[in-house]
C-alpha cells in the first residue's frame, strides 16, 4: 500500500467504529492492552502520558503519575538517579538506549525490566521529551539466575569428583610406569602384562575423566581455545604416533594421507586440534574390526588463512541411517551386539563437533550400516609467517643439564610424592618434600631450590597463598614454581598463573610431562 492508501485504510476502519480520535481512542486502546509499561516524559521529567499497565507493574495510580516527576514519585535515590541519567542521555545525544534495569515497586518489590528509551520530536524535529517502553524481565532474569547457580553447582560438583578421582589415579599410573621400567629383568611376563592393563585402563578412565569435564566446559561456554603458533606436520607427526597402538593386535591397517601441510605454520589450539583428530580416529579404530582406517589431511591457503580438511574413513560396523542425527549427542551409543565389546561414555563425537564449531568449522558424517563411515571436517586456522618453534628440539636436549639441581615437592598424600620422587632420583635431581604450603615456604626460608612443584588442595596453608608467601622472599621472585595438581580447569591454570606460578601440570603425570618441565622451566 501507499501512504495514501494506509491513511485512507486506516480513516475507514476510524469511521466505521466511530472512533472520533486517532490518538484517544484506537491508540489508548492498543497501548492498554501492551503488558509493558509504556510513559512519556518532557525535557524537564514530568510525566505527560503513562498506560494502564504502569499503575499494575510501579504501583502508583495515573491519576498521581501525570505532570510529576520521578523525584515526586519514587524514595529510593539510586533508583531515581538511574532513571533521570538515562533521560538526560537520551535528550542529550537524541539516540536510543536499550538496557536491563532492577526498579522497585511501591509494593516493596523490585522487578528486572528490559528498557529502550528514544527521544520524543515535534513536527520541527526538536526533542520535546523522551518515550519509554519498559518490559518485566523477571521472571526470565530469575531463572536465568537459578540456571546459573545450578552451572556453578554441576561445574564444581565436577571439578571435586575430578579432583578425588585424579588424585589416586596419578599414584595408579606413575607406579605402573616405573613398574613397567623393570619389565623382563625382574617382573615374570604375566605380572607385566598385569602391568599392561594397569596402564592402559587408567589411561581410559582418565580419557574419561577429561571427556566429562570437556563437555561440561563446552557446554557452560567455558571451555577458551588458545591461539598460539605451531607446525601442522610436527602435529600430524604426533597424532600418528599416539593413535598407532589403536590398532594394535587387530588386523587392520591404520594408514595417513597428507597433503599440503609440509612447511604450514598456522596460529591455534594445538591441544585441541589433536584432540579431535584423536577422537575420530579412536572412535573409528573402536568400531572398526578388520580393513582400514584412513586419515586424509588436506590443506589449502588462501589469503592469510590455512583451511584445514580431513577426512577420516574407515570399514567398520557402519552406522544405522535413523541413528545419523543422534550420533554427535552427548552420552549417546548405538544400542546394539555388535557394539557391546566397545569402551567409552559417548562423549567423543559430541567433543569433536562442539570443538570443530568452536574452531570456526564444520563436521560431518557419512555412513552405511554394515560398510563402514566417514567423518569430515574442515577448519580454519590463520597462518603463522614466521617458523613455530620446534617442540621436538627442546625434547632432544641431554638430560644430563638437570643433574645436581634441587627440587621441592610440596603435597599433603605421601603417595602422591612417590611417583616424582623415583623420575627425579632417576635424573640425578636432588629432591625435598613438604606436607603443606607452610612446610614449604619455611623449607624455602632456609635453603634456595631450582624449581618447586606446587599442589593446589593442601591443609593448614594451599598451594596458591604457599605461592603469594614464597614469591615474597627476595630469593625466590625468578624461582620457577609449577601447580602439580588434580584441579585442572581453565580457571584453575589462570589462578595459578595470577599468583606467580609458571604452569599447571593436571594429574596424572607421567615422566615426560616432569622431564618437560623442568627442562622449560629451570
Amino acid at each position: 500500500m501507499s501512504p495514501s492508501e494506509i491513511s485512507l485504510f486506516i480513516q475507514r476502519f476510524i469511521n466505521e467504529h466511530s472512533i472520533q480520535d486517532v490518538q484517544h481512542g484506537l491508540l489508548n486502546q492498543i497501548v492498554n492492552e501492551i503488558k509493558a509499561v509504556i510513559l512519556v516524559k518532557d525535557t524537564d521529567g514530568r510525566h505527560i502520558f503513562v498506560n494502564s499497565y504502569y499503575e499494575y507493574a510501579v504501583g502508583c495510580k495515573v491519576s498521581d503519575v501525570i505532570g510529576r516527576t520521578d523525584e515526586q514519585i519514587f524514595s529510593d535515590k539510586e533508583t531515581i538517579e538511574k532513571i533521570v541519567s538515562k533521560d538526560k542521555q537520551v535528550i542529550a545525544t537524541g539516540e536510543s538506549l536499550s538496557y536491563e534495569e532492577l526498579i522497585p515497586s511501591n509494593f516493596g518489590e523490585q522487578f528486572y525490566y528490559l528498557t529502550t528509551k528514544t527521544p520524543l520530536y515535534d513536527l520541527q524535529n526538536n526533542i520535546i521529551g523522551v518515550i519509554c517502553l519498559a518490559t518485566d524481565i523477571t521472571k526470565q532474569k530469575l531463572l536465568e539466575q537459578e540456571l546459573q547457580f545450578q552451572a556453578k553447582l554441576k561445574n564444581e560438583y565436577l571439578a571435586k569428583v575430578s579432583h578425588e578421582i585424579r588424585t589416586p589415579l596419578n599414584s595408579i599410573v606413575g607406579l605402573a610406569e616405573i613398574a613397567q621400567q623393570f619389565e623382563g629383568i625382574n617382573l615374570p611376563s604375566k605380572l607385566s602384562n598385569y602391568l599392561n592393563n594397569i596402564q592402559q585402563a587408567s589411561e581410559h578412565l582418565s580419557n574419561v575423566v577429561n571427556d566429562i569435564l570437556d563437555i561440561s566446559k563446552l557446554e557452560a561456554s567455558t571451555l577458551s581455545l588458545e591461539q598460539k603458533p605451531f607446525s601442522l606436520q610436527q602435529s600430524i607427526e604426533k597424532i600418528k604416533s599416539i593413535t598407532k597402538p589403536f590398532v594394535l593386535n587387530k588386523p587392520v591397517e591404520l594408514e595417513f594421507i597428507s597433503e599440503n601441510n609440509q612447511d604450514i605454520n598456522v596460529i591455534g589450539d594445538e591441544t585441541r586440534l589433536m584432540q579431535v583428530f584423536i577422537n575420530l580416529i579412536n572412535n573409528a579404530c573402536k568400531y572398526t574390526t578388520q580393513g582400514r582406517v584412513q586419515v586424509i589431511i588436506k590443506c589449502h591457503s588462501q589469503d592469510n588463512a590455512i583451511y584445514l580438511s580431513s577426512k577420516i574413513k574407515d570399514t567398520g560396523i557402519g552406522i544405522a541411517a535413523e541413528n545419523l542425527n543422534n550420533i554427535f549427542t552427548s552420552f549417546y551409543q548405538e544400542s546394539n551386539q555388535q557394539n557391546e565389546h566397545v569402551k567409552g561414555c559417548g562423549l567423543g563425537l559430541s567433543i569433536s563437533k562442539d570443538l570443530i564449531q568452536a574452531m570456526n568449522g564444520v563436521v560431518e558424517v557419512n555412513s552405511e550400516q554394515g560398510e563402514g563411515s566417514c567423518f569430515s571436517f574442515v577448519i580454519k586456522l590463520d597462518k603463522q609467517l614466521k617458523l613455530a618453534t620446534s617442540k621436538a628440539a627442546v625434547n632432544d636436549i641431554d638430560v644430563s643439564t638437570l643433574k645436581g639441581k634441587k627440587v621441592l615437592l610440596v603435597d599433603d598424600l605421601p603417595m602422591n610424592i612417590t611417583v616424582p620422587k623415583f623420575h627425579l632420583e632417576s635424573l640425578g635431581i636432588e629432591h625435598f618434600s613438604a606436607e603443606n604450603g607452610l612446610d614449604a615456604l619455611q623449607q624455602c626460608q632456609q635453603q634456595q631450590f631450582d624449581l618447586i612443584f606446587m599442589d593446589m588442595r593442601m591443609p593448614i596453608m594451599d598451594g596458591i597463598e604457599a605461592t603469594k608467601q614464597i614469591k615474597l622472599l627476595t630469593s625466590y621472585i625468578d624461582t620457577p614454581i609449577v601447580a602439580l595438581t588434580a584441579n585442572a580447569s581453565s580457571a584453575d591454570k589462570s589462578t595459578c598463573i595470577d599468583v606467580g606460578m609458571k604452569d599447571l601440570l593436571a594429574k596424572p603425570v607421567n615422566k615426560k610431562m616432569l622431564v618437560d618441565s623442568l627442562i622449560k622451566y629451570i
